[in-house]
Formats: structure tokens, sequence, C-alpha cells
């Protein structure tokens, strides 16, 4: 054979592996290390729904090694189908909040940083990469950048939010509360995380941004590729049921995990603030709260048992949140602070559910129309009287709960969004 041929013949192969088959996937699949700060099962918040869901994707096009902390002894092992092209790698590494915080306040690194940075694991991964090529690094979070700096790789970076917003929103709640030493540590943490953040960004080819909100922001502040990649529903799972809507019973509800700060404060704003002024001003219907959240603490469960307002449930967690969703007639989410846009409001959406939420529960969903697909309220006042308004005409509340169901059926599909996202890194870094 010729060396013409023999060129004619590589040129030939390379392009016949670089074409779709009819199913989406692609003839050459790339081999992705995936890097995750955390064991994302149970996937019981919005982080881990996304890790995972992002896995999953992935694997359906491409070869993944997926590699995480163990799970610890508090944290069951799933049921985790890994498909027969890919793997999961997982290393036991300790976790101090403490020691974390400590750390942080002698160090120029921010609170994540030392939160979910590990030895053990970054050794781990260098003996990955020693041993095995890989087409690019997939890196959940800015904070496992730094495992993979020094690698002649493609690095892309799934950011999840913008996190000096996270600490700049935590900094002036603190404020408002008139907690000082907690603002004066979150605000360092702002400054921490935005040197960080430009430190990081400089070693990636890729930045991965869940709205436009945040590929904005980005791309004024980095001149680097971006991809945007929202968080999604499973669409076949999150359904509506048909409600009787013919009752005086109502059920106003909240969602979130309840081992983290913001959302255990707007829990107690539901139960303590929102809730008994609508009970006083609508005595003629049932109205009772259910707070959905894994780890519920001690104060909130007492709160239920033992407060002065009645007809308060707490559910800790669950394998399955949709069952409780459904007999929701509103979630009421007074967020006031956080980042990211958050699945459990896209869950509740496709559930068929009427939200009231502050402006932070709907951050991040593109699209999205207040008063079309849900009610925005600000002060306690304001959620009262939005919620009485749809408790007294459920018409509207039903109305509203459809076409925020058709709004995320047709823009927020977990499948959807992974196979625009392999495309996507596939155009990149797979030709």
């Amino acid at each position: 054979m010729s060396l013409y041929e023999c060129f004619v013949g590589i040129f030939i192969y390379a392009c016949e592996r670089s074409t779709y088959r009819d199913d989406g996937s692609y003839e050459n699949t790339m081999n992705i290390l995936m890097i995750s700060p955390t064991y994302p099962f149970p996937a019981n918040s919005g982080g881990k729904v996304r890790i995972s869901k992002v896995f999953q994707g992935l694997t359906q096009y491409h070869e993944v090694t997926f590699i995480a902390p163990a799970p610890t002894t508090e944290t069951p092992v799933a049921n985790w189908k890994i498909p027969a092209n890919s793997k999961m790698i997982t290393i036991q590494c300790p976790t101090k909040k403490l020691a974390a915080v400590a750390k942080s306040l002698f160090s120029r690194k921010p609170y994540h940083y030392f939160l979910w940075h590990h030895k053990e694991f970054s050794h781990k991964i260098a003996e990955i990469l020693n041993t095995t090529k890989f087409d690019l690094v997939y890196c959940h979070f800015i904070y496992t950048i730094p495992y993979v700096v020094d690698v002649d790789v493609p690095i892309v970076v799934d950011t999840h939010n913008v996190d000096y917003e996270y600490w700049q929103r935590k900094a002036d709640f603190y404020k408002n509360q008139k907690k000082i030493s907690k603002y004066i540590y979150c605000l360092n943490n702002v400054k921490k995380t935005e040197r960080f953040e430009r430190l990081v960004f400089s070693r990636v080819s890729s930045i991965i941004a869940v709205s436009t909100g945040d590929r904005e922001n980005y791309a004024k502040r980095f001149n680097r590729h971006i991809i945007l990649a929202p968080n999604g529903v499973e669409t076949d799972h999150y359904k509506p049921i048909i409600k009787n809507t013919d009752t005086n019973n109502i059920t106003l509800g909240f969602m979130g995990s309840l081992d983290i700060e913001l959302n255990v404060d707007a829990s107690f704003t539901l139960c303590k603030e929102i809730l008994p002024e609508v009970q006083l001003r609508l005595p003629n219907y049932k109205i009772s709260a259910l707070i959905i959240g894994r780890s519920p603490p001690k104060s909130i469960r007492d709160f239920a048992k033992k407060g002065s307002v009645k007809n308060i449930s707490v559910i800790g967690t669950v394998p399955d949140v949709l069952p409780y969703l459904q007999t929701l007639d509103i979630l009421v989410l007074p967020l006031r602070h956080g980042a990211g846009s958050k699945i459990r409001t896209l869950e509740a959406m496709a559930s068929g559910i009427c939200i009231v939420g502050s402006p932070l529960a709907f951050i991040g969903i593109d699209a999205f129309i207040p008063d079309e697909h849900a009610i925005i309220a600000i002060s306690i006042d304001e959620f009262v009287d939005k919620v009485c308004y749809l408790i007294q005409h459920d018409d509207v509340r039903m109305k509203i709960a459809e076409e925020s169901n058709r709004f995320v059926q047709d823009r927020f599909d977990w499948k959807s969004i992974t196979a625009r996202l392999s495309q996507q890194l596939h155009k990149t870094y797979g030709q």
C-alpha cells in the first residue's frame, strides 16, 4: 500500500468515526474523567441531582470514569447502575467542616477549597491520569480544578452556580440579621472566592454555566469558551395528578435539604410567619403545612410538635419526594440567600404544583415569566396576601400549575439537556 493510500484510508476512517449515529451517539466516543467533590447518592440535594444526571446522561454517548469521595457510614450506598462502558471509583476522604472553617480563616483560599480538597483524592486522580489516556476532564465545581491543573488534557468545569454570589448573598443575609462575625467571615469568602476563580479558570478550556445569567457573568470576567447546560428534571417521573379543588383543606409546603441553613431559615419563615397569618385570615379553611427535606434539625421537629402554630408536619429523608409533592396545593419558598437555579423549583413545576417564592427560588431559570409560571413575593405581607389569594381562587392556582408544568416539560428535560451537552462537548473536544 502506498503512502497516499495510507493517508486516504486514515482520513476516511477518521471521518467515519466522527459521524453521528441515528440515536444521536457518536462513532468516536470520548473517554472522559469526571471528578466530583461529593458522592452523589442518594441524590437528595440539587448539586447531587445535577452530578448524577450529568454523569448518567454522558454515559449514553461516551465512556466516563467517575471518581468521588466514598460514601460515609451515614450515607447509604444507592443502587446506582453503572453502564458497561463506564465505571465509578470512590476514595475514603475525611470531611471536617470545622477544620475547613479554621483553615480558611488563615488562608487566601476559600472555605469550600478546604472542605473538598483531600490528599488521598489527589493521589488517586494522579494515579488514574498516569495510567489511562483521557480525551477530556470534567470537573464538578471550581474546587476540583486544582486536582488536574497540570494535566495535558482539556479541562471543563461545571460550575453549578457563581460561587462568589453565594457568599455575597450569605453575607448580606447575616448583615441584615446583625450577625457580625458570620457577616465578616462570608464577606472574606467573597473576596477569596473571586481570587480563586481567577486562578483556576485560567487553567480550564471551557466553563459550563447553568443559566444565561451565569454565562453572561463569566463571559464578562473570563475569556473562556462557555457552554450553557441548565438544570433539569426527569419529566417522565415528575408529573401532575388530578386534584379535588372542591375542598377547604389546603396544604402549604416547603421542600429543601434541612441540613442547610438557608432552607432551615426558609422553613421557619413559612411555619412561624406566613402560615399563622394565612390561618388567621382564612378561618373557614383548614390550612396545614408540610415540610419536606432530609435531616430536619430538632428545632424544626420540636416546633412542629410543640410550637404555637398548629397543623405542621415534618417529613425527613424519603426515597422519592414526588408522592409528598403531589399532596401540596401550594409550595412556598421564602428563600433569603443562596445561589444557583433550584432543581426543587423545577420538580414542583413539573409536578403541577403552584409556587409562591422569593426571587431566589426562580433565579437561573431561563425564560421564566412571573405570574404565569409561578408567583413571586418578597415581604412576609406579600407572601401572605398572595397565598391567601391563591387559596381563594383555585382556578388561578390551577392555571398557573398547568402553565408551569408545560414550561418545564418543554424546556428542562434532563435527557434533552445532557444530549445537547454531549454534542457540544463532542463538537469541541471529540474531533
